[in-house]
C-alpha cells in the first residue's frame, strides 16, 4: 500500500470535519454539473440509436440527483448525512437491434443505423473530449479523499459512540460515492468516445466493454486492498467474523456500503452473513444489502449446509418400517427361527436400500431446487453489485442466399 500512502502524503486531505465537508460539497457540485452533460448526451443517443443508452440515461439522472442532494448537505446536520450512495446505479436493461427474418431487411437496417451514427459521431466526440478532462480532475480529487479516509485509524472513542461511528461511516460513504461517480462517468465517457470514433470510421462498434459499477469496485479492490497484500473479500470476512485487530476507514466503508457488500458476495462462495455484536458488526448488520443477500441467497446456503451434515435426514420412517417388519416376521410367521432370521435380514436390506435410494433422490431434488433458488438469488445480487449484461448485437451483413441455404444444412 506504499504507493497509495505516498499519494496521500503528497495530497493531504484536511483532517478537521468542516474542511472535509467542504471538500465533499465542492466535488459533489462539480459532478452534479458534469452529470448534465452526460444526461443530455445519453438522451440523444437513446433517441437516435436506442440500445444500451436508454438504461444509462436513467442511471445518469439518478446519479445527478444524488450528487445534488449531497451538495446541499451540512456537516452539522446529522440527518442530512443519511444519503450515502447511489442505489442500483448500474442495473441497466439492455436490448439488441432485433432479429430479422429477411436478410435484406437486416442489411438495410444496418445501413440506416450507420448513417445515423456517422451523423451524430462528431458531436459526441466533442462532448466527451470536453467532459473527460474535467472528470480526470474530479477522479484524482475523489481518489485522494478516498485513500486518505480509508487509511484513517478509527479511535476507540468513535467506535464506542454509536452516533459518532454512524456519522463517520456516512462520511466515508459519501466520499466513496464521489469516487464511484467520477470513476463511473469517466468509464462511461471513455466508452462513448471510443464508440463515436468507431462510427466516424464507418464501424458499428469499437468492441469496448460496457462499463458498470462492478468495474469501479474492481478498481477500488485494487487501490485499497490488493496493493496492501489482501483483497476486499478477505477484509470483509474479517469484519463479519470479528477478526480485525484494528479498525480503519476502509472497514467502515466496507461494512456500510450496500453495493460493496453485493460486489463482495458475488465473488465469494455461498454463505450466510451473520454480523458480530461488535461496533463494526452492528454497523454491518444495518447494511440493507446484508438482509437482502441473506433472504435471496444466504438462508438457502445455510439450509443446504445443515441438511448436508445431518445423517439422520429423513430416516425416521425407515426405522418405523424396520420395526414393523421385524414384529410381523417374528410374531406372525410360523416357520423355523433360522428362516425368520433370513427373512428379517432380507427385509431390512430391502427397506434400507429403498430408503437410501429414495433419500438420495430426494436430496438431489432438494439440492436441484435449492440450486435454482440460489441462481435466481445470485442474479439479484449480481445486479445490485452493478454488473452490466453485455448486449447481443448482430452488426454483420448477411448474404442474400444465406437464409435459404441454411434450410438444407
Amino acid at each position: 500500500m506504499q504507493e497509495n500512502e505516498l499519494l496521500v502524503k503528497d495530497n493531504v486531505l484536511p483532517l478537521d470535519e468542516n474542511s472535509i465537508e467542504k471538500e465533499i460539497v465542492s466535488l459533489a457540485e462539480e459532478l452534479d454539473q458534469i452529470e448534465d452533460t452526460f444526461t443530455s448526451e445519453l438522451n440523444i443517443l437513446e433517441e437516435k440509436i436506442g440500445l444500451e443508452y436508454s438504461g444509462y440515461a436513467k442511471v445518469a439522472m439518478n446519479i445527478g440527483s444524488a450528487m445534488h442532494d449531497m451538495s446541499l448537505m451540512s456537516g452539522n446536520n446529522r440527518a442530512a448525512n443519511k444519503i450515502a450512495y447511489v442505489a442500483l446505479a448500474a442495473t441497466v436493461v439492455l436490448g439488441g437491434i432485433g432479429t430479422y427474418k429477411k436478410n435484406k431487411a437486416h442489411n438495410e437496417y444496418l445501413d440506416k443505423l450507420m448513417d445515423v451514427k456517422k451523423t451524430i459521431a462528431e458531436g459526441r466526440i466533442l462532448a466527451m473530449q470536453t467532459a473527460l478532462p474535467r472528470l480526470d480532475r474530479s477522479l484524482q480529487n475523489s481518489e485522494r479523499m478516498l485513500l486518505r479516509f480509508s487509511s484513517l485509524e478509527i479511535p476507540n472513542e468513535i467506535l464506542t459512540d454509536k452516533e459518532k461511528l454512524e456519522f463517520k461511516a456516512d462520511q466515508g460513504l459519501r466520499i466513496l460515492t464521489l469516487y464511484k461517480t467520477a470513476s463511473f462517468f469517466h468509464k462511461l465517457g471513455s466508452y462513448i468516445l471510443a464508440e463515436a470514433e468507431a462510427w466516424q470510421r464507418g464501424e458499428h462498434t469499437s468492441n469496448t466493454i460496457l462499463p458498470g459499477y462492478s468495474d469501479v469496485y474492481a478498481d477500488i479492490n485494487e487501490k485499497l486492498f490488493v496493493s496492501g497484500e489482501t483483497t476486499i473479500s478477505e477484509e470483509f470476512i474479517k469484519i463479519a467474523s470479528d477478526t480485525k485487530e484494528e479498525i480503519i476507514g476502509r472497514d467502515l466503508i466496507l461494512a456500510s456500503d450496500p453495493q460493496g457488500v453485493a460486489y463482495v458476495m458475488n465473488n465469494v462462495d455461498y454463505a450466510y452473513i451473520e454480523p458480530t455484536q461488535t461496533p463494526i458488526g452492528q454497523l454491518l448488520a444495518k447494511n440493507p444489502m446484508v438482509g437482502k443477500y441473506n433472504e435471496n441467497v444466504g438462508n438457502v446456503a445455510h439450509g443446504i449446509s445443515i441438511i448436508d451434515h445431518d445423517p439422520k435426514y429423513f430416516m425416521k420412517d425407515a426405522w418405523i418400517w424396520s420395526a414393523a417388519g421385524l414384529i410381523v416376521t417374528f410374531l406372525f410367521f410360523s416357520c423355523p427361527l433360522v428362516l425368520k432370521l433370513i427373512i428379517a435380514v432380507l427385509y431390512l436390506i430391502v427397506i434400507w436400500t429403498i430408503r437410501f435410494d429414495f433419500n438420495h433422490r430426494l436430496r438431489l431434488l432438494l439440492f436441484y431446487d435449492a440450486a435454482y433458488v440460489l441462481y435466481e438469488g445470485e442474479k439479484e445480487i449480481w445486479k445490485e453489485a452493478g454488473y452490466v449484461e453485455q448486449p447481443k448485437r448482430d452488426f454483420k451483413k448477411r448474404k442474400a442466399l444465406e437464409g435459404f441455404l441454411k434450410m438444407f444444412d
